[in-house]
């Protein structure tokens, strides 16, 4: 067969559709609405001859982007028959999301359907046939046949394809020479290959589009043009970008061409900038340039990023503009065009300009944006457009709609009047209300309020003695004890400003601290009991130092105003009298208001200097004193956490537990109501620039992304683009406002901004204003750093590494929770040498030495190489399964091979025929073979040819009479079980391994084959638990079983609904065949609060058993089982929302049920409430 190459708008759509993986992204379909009277027969018949006269509908690509053609024309038409046009319209948006694939024989779908006396053509089309013109023009092919009524088949015909001249391609060179480069690139993401797609819509209605037209014909436009503007000024704008570029679509057609079934339509960067601060104008440019650009729509983006030498995306908005008034009208009928359900641009604008009215499709990546943000977004273009077309210049026209507004105001409505004064002052208040009551207490001792007042009146003696001035600052360098805030009190009362100073700095940095201060207290024991209270204040009352990008730290004043109204604000929120920890270290800002917390009226207990690092010691803190009041980073919350749940522990004394630091994660909340009984979970949020806390969010535990929250009192934020205010949903960096900023000690830093008379602190953090009116944190700006909470400057780490002798260059970066160093040049005690000059928060985990630091392309430094240079020695593949992970500890252990990855090819890592035999000694496993090694040669393969040849596994032996026998998640192993197999103590646990039967066995055969083993082991009786799609399995194995006469006491069907999947023309469709690895990985992280990565093998066993479990609920199957059968459900559960009406459709498939909710829980239960559901198990058996 004679094959021929793609063109090169043909081969972007191949590459298009390789990228997408098993999707639909080009899939480009319609339901035409059939107005001519025809019947089936003879519309296949006619259809034929259209095929046989266009060759580009027999064609067909191979895997190597090959075309070839076929003669054949016999290709199948179903026909369909419906009740409603609503049913139609139902189906067809399902099945135009079914992809095609390189093996089909054809790259179209057609499919004629009646629905009483009326008839539908649904036609759905490979891209690489045909663009949208294409597909126009195969319906008036199509008509032109019927008017014809010729019954023969016709002459092939060809498609007309325009000849080049070297003349003008050369002349297309050298115009995209000048007009498009590297630095034009305009992207507002991160291209995603998530090609996964949402898709909104807004109509102009007549009234005004007829305004929108008169101002069109006024400044000699298309109405497309006025809409492109309108996006030009949104993306213009909250980018600060006067350039912006975006992909247009044109044609390519000509009149040689207008009417071919082919794909020639091509995407063009569309470079734009405003002239002359005109909107009008501005419209008027856009058309001009798109005009010109049509003259050079044979030159393809293939051609462009080659001779262009362009290496990155130019764009990731596409626009497409069709005037449907300058296409004829079909006579067979009307098209419905179809969303595929995916989009291959980030986000695409389609203007659909019709006979009265505009419509403005979005379609857009639901990897990358909301549901919310895009409504919002064409909101935002249809309120531009309504202020343009009064020709307002460019700078006048707001992008804030009136929602925008209410969601702004909503967000920092936050005066709340404070009667003037400052902390100190509030304390003396608070003594002489309850002088008596307990105030402080560390290991050494108790103070009173009175006690505490008088110890702090010596310090202000002190400071006094030694001629310390008012507003002069005292630098304090203690280790954690009662003294710590006695101090700090002292220094607010004799209206000085307090420095904390690490005991733990090196001697370098003590020197410089030191300097800043005039005197620098270090003896705690030097202070007794005083009567001479004083109380005074200045402008300021701390200083607190971070790291400076320039290599030296960065002083910041925060006023006395700011920290009284941070504290009176979390006074009159939380209320702080009560007992507070204090385990936060002095030099980080969070230690203040646990410090100050007494001020209010607290209980202060002070953790021993060094504690806060053992969970141990504060859970110790916790229980003795009944803390009520805890502050965590939630890296610490989580090793606690952990540790309290490995132990048992149940908190019920503390009541609010606070977060700040880190950005608070969904998998940190699973077990926070384990282990804190009572408490409340607040995530708060704040730079050292401002006064601890700018912003505060009470922890719901329902949440699908826990934000930062609403600024507290009198604090304004705002998202900005350098000045400009961006709206809701736009991410922008995070600006605050009001009497919670401070200052740099040094003027000459920037970061705090004075904008239209508003003082300002632009933070460097990345976020977000939410529909809710909550602020959402995404990351940093620049390079700073947060590891384990505490911000570092890479900047001042690289300054230390160079000025070490011998090196030459550094990089220094954050991989997951290290800090990371990569240098070039050559130091052989590097690691001694910068502990000298470097504190213990900024020496970095890993330091690795290298010949020279990677690039990318652009000439920047290539963070991926370094991560992987990193990682080189310390390599961990989070997405080994257990039985991989043993696998590879084993011959770890016995070869003494290391970082052994799950796809390494063993014998090219060392192992030879000694350590094969070593192992396979070794491992407890008794399926492992000498073979095996040699045959699969990696652990991966190993592993899953060990877990093909067999059905079942133990998990846990408790020489039990009884057995338990566990069905995984679909794709799971049965070890998902284990941390469940812990807690169980009257079974043994046996797991299923689905992975052994072929694609094509039911969920009966399953259940039969696993009951034969079963019945072989001479247990006395079972119970079964499946979870998910592993139920039905469940249900068929006791079947089996009691079929049997095996005595089944009870099954547990886990997190699982029978959901029926659709049926198309009799055939059971699994919902999950539609959407590629990527989407189902992202989707199980979604439900699990962790990273999933299906590989190929597991990708294949969840397909199967999805499948599998959809064709069995979609047959309702009654089931007679003796046992009881106990319903499991998380309550928080996703895929199982509405489980308690629900659950009653398993009424169609066994007789009874009990149903039991798991309280916080999700769809992954199994792992994070294990000891609970061996409870009920083991609870179950004894009452049976």
């Amino acid at each position: 067969m004679e094959k021929y190459s793609l063109n090169n708008f043909e081969e972007n759509i191949f590459n298009m559709d390789r990228a997408g993986g098993n999707t639909a992204v080009c899939n480009i379909g319609g339901l035409v609405t059939l107005d001519t009277n025809i019947d089936y027969d003879e519309f296949c018949y006619n259809f034929r001859i259209l095929v046989a006269e266009n060759r580009a509908l027999r064609k067909n690509v191979d895997e190597n982007g090959n075309v070839y053609f076929t003669d054949e024309i016999n290709f199948p038409i179903d026909h369909l028959y419906f009740d409603s046009r609503e049913e139609v319209e139902k189906w067809a948006d399902v099945l135009i999301k079914e992809p095609f694939t390189i093996e089909d024989k054809w790259f179209f779908k057609i499919c004629y359907i009646t629905v009483k006396d009326k008839n539908f053509l649904f036609l759905n089309v490979h891209h690489i046939i045909c663009d949208g013109m294409g597909m126009v023009n195969i319906c008036r092919k199509f008509q032109e046949i019927l008017e014809r009524n010729e019954k023969r088949i016709a002459i092939s015909h060809t498609v007309n394809e325009e000849s080049i001249s070297k003349e003008k391609y050369e002349k297309a060179v050298a115009f995209f020479d000048k007009y498009i480069s590297n630095e034009s690139a305009f992207c507002i993401k991160e291209n995603s290959l998530d090609y996964r797609a949402g898709v909104q819509k807004i109509l102009i209605k007549p009234a005004l589009y007829n305004k929108l037209k008169l101002f069109a014909e006024k400044n000699k436009i298309s109405v497309g043009m006025v809409i492109i503007g309108s996006i030009y000024k949104y993306f213009s704008t909250v980018k600060n970008s006067d350039k912006v570029v975006f992909g247009s679509v044109f044609l390519n057609r000509n009149n040689n061409n207008i009417n071919d079934i082919s794909m020639v339509a091509n995407t063009m960067p569309v470079a734009i900038e405003s002239v002359e601060n005109s909107f009008s104008k501005t419209c008027f440019s856009i058309g001009k340039t798109i005009f010109k650009l049509m003259k050079y729509g044979f030159y393809s983006q293939k051609d462009l990023y080659n001779n262009q030498h362009i290496h990155s995306n130019l764009y990731d908005i596409s626009i497409s503009y069709r005037n449907e008034k300058l296409i004829p009208a079909l006579k067979i009928g009307k098209i419905r065009e179809l969303f595929n359900g995916y989009c291959d641009s980030n986000m695409r604008f389609y203007i659909n300009e019709k006979e009265n009215s505009v419509e403005i499709q979005l379609h857009y990546k639901k990897s990358l944006f909301s549901d919310f943000y895009a409504e919002c977004l064409l909101d935002r273009i249809l309120h531009i457009t309504k202020q343009g077309i009064k020709d307002i210049s460019l700078d006048k026209i707001s992008i804030f709609t009136e929602m925008d507004n209410e969601i702004y105001e909503k967000t920092n409505s936050t005066f709340y009047n404070y009667d003037k004064g400052n902390v100190q002052g509030y304390f003396d208040e608070i003594v002489k209300k309850q002088g008596n009551n307990i105030a402080l207490i560390d290991d050494n001792r108790v103070l009173t309020f009175e006690e505490f007042n008088q110890y702090s009146n010596s310090v202000v003696d002190f400071l006094m003695e030694n001629n310390v001035e008012k507003g002069s600052t005292v630098g304090v360098q203690v280790e954690r004890s009662a003294f710590l805030p006695i101090i700090l009190m002292g220094i607010l009362k004799a209206g000085c400003v307090y420095m904390p100073i690490s005991v733990h700095n090196s001697k370098e940095t003590t020197e410089f601290f030191r300097k800043k201060c005039s005197i620098v207290i270090t003896d705690k024991n030097k202070f007794c009991r005083s009567e001479n209270n004083v109380v005074d204040s200045n402008k300021y009352a701390y200083t607190m130092y971070t790291s400076g990008s320039s290599g030296v730290p960065k002083g910041v004043k925060i006023s006395t105003d700011a920290i009284y109204n941070r504290m009176c604000w979390m006074h009159r929120k939380y209320n702080l009298a009560r007992r507070v920890l204090q385990k936060t270290t002095n030099v980080f800002d969070v230690s203040m208001w646990e410090l100050l917390s007494l001020a209010f009226g607290g209980s202060l207990y002070m953790l021993n200097e060094g504690d806060e690092k053992y969970p141990d010691k504060i859970l110790e803190a916790i229980l003795k004193h009944k803390i009520q009041i805890i502050h965590f980073v939630p890296s610490m919350l989580k090793l606690f956490l952990d540790y309290c749940i490995k132990n048992n522990v149940k908190i019920n004394c503390v009541e609010d537990v606070f977060a700040s630091g880190e950005k608070l994660t969904l998998p940190l909340m699973c077990g926070f109501k384990d282990v804190f009984i009572n408490a409340k979970l607040h995530n708060l949020y704040g730079p050292t620039e401002c006064a601890v806390d700018v912003t505060y969010y009470d922890v719901t535990f329902e949440e699908d992304n826990i934000p930062i929250g609403l600024p507290v009192d009198n604090c304004v934020i705002k998202i900005m683009s350098n000045e400009t205010v961006l709206p809701p949903m736009e991410s922008g960096e995070i600006c605050i406002f009001g009497v919670q900023t401070g200052e740099y000690t040094d003027k000459n830093i920037s970061g705090f901004k004075n904008i239209n008379g508003e003082y300002a602190y632009y933070t460097g953090d990345i976020g977000y204003i939410g529909k809710d009116g909550n602020i959402y944190y995404e990351g940093r700006k620049d390079r700073q750093l947060k590891v384990k909470g505490i911000r570092v400057e890479p900047e001042s780490i690289e300054k230390a590494f160079m000025s070490v002798s011998g090196v030459s260059d550094v990089r220094v970066f954050a991989y997951k929770d290290m800090l990371c160093a990569v240098y070039t040049g050559n130091c052989n005690n590097i690691k001694y040498v910068l502990r000298i000059k470097l504190n213990y928060r900024e020496m970095p985990t890993i330091i690795k030495n290298v010949e020279s630091i990677p690039l990318n392309k652009n000439g920047k430094t290539d963070y991926k190489k370094l991560y992987e240079i990193v990682l080189e020695n310390e390599k961990i593949d989070i997405n080994a399964t257990e039985n991989e992970r043993k696998l590879i500890d084993v011959i770890a252990r016995e070869t003494e091979i290391k970082n052994i990855m799950p796809e390494d090819d063993l014998f090219n890592k060392g192992i030879d025929s000694l350590g094969v035999i070593k192992v396979v000694n070794a491992v407890s496993e008794s399926d492992i073979k000498f073979s095996d090694f040699y045959e699969f040669r990696t652990v991966r393969k190993i592993v899953e040819n060990i877990n093909s040849r067999k059905m079942l596994t133990v998990l846990k032996s408790n020489n039990s009479k009884k057995a338990l026998v566990c069905v995984p998640y679909g794709g799971s192993e049965p070890q998902i079980f284990l941390s469940m197999c812990e807690y169980i103590k009257d079974f043994d646990v046996l797991g299923v391994y689905t992975s052994f039967f072929n694609k094509d066995i039911t969920v009966e055969n399953i259940g039969e084959n696993i009951g034969k083993e079963l019945c072989k082991l001479g247990y006395s009786s079972f119970s079964v638990i499946g979870i998910c799609v592993g139920s039905v399995v469940a249900l068929e194995i006791a079947k089996y079983l009691e079929s049997n006469r095996k005595v089944v006491d009870n099954v547990f069907i886990g997190a699982s609904l029978p959901t029926k999947a659709p049926r198309i023309l009799g055939k059971t469709i699994n919902p999950w065949s539609f959407v590629n690895r990527k989407y189902i990985n992202y989707f199980l992280e979604k439900l699990g609060g962790e990273q999933v990565c299906f590989e190929k093998v597991s990708e294949k066993i969840f397909r199967n058993d999805t499948n599998r479990f959809f064709k069995y609920v979609n047959k309702e199957n009654r089931i007679n089982i003796k046992g009881a059968v106990i319903l499991i459900f998380g309550e928080n559960d996703k895929i199982t929302l509405g489980y308690s009406n629900k659950a009653k459709k398993w009424k169609n498939y066994i007789n009874d049920f009990s149903l039991i909710t798991l309280k916080n829980a999700g769809h992954y239960f199994i792992k994070s409430k294990a000891k609970k559901v061996a409870e009920i198990i083991e609870k179950s058996s004894k009452i049976n």
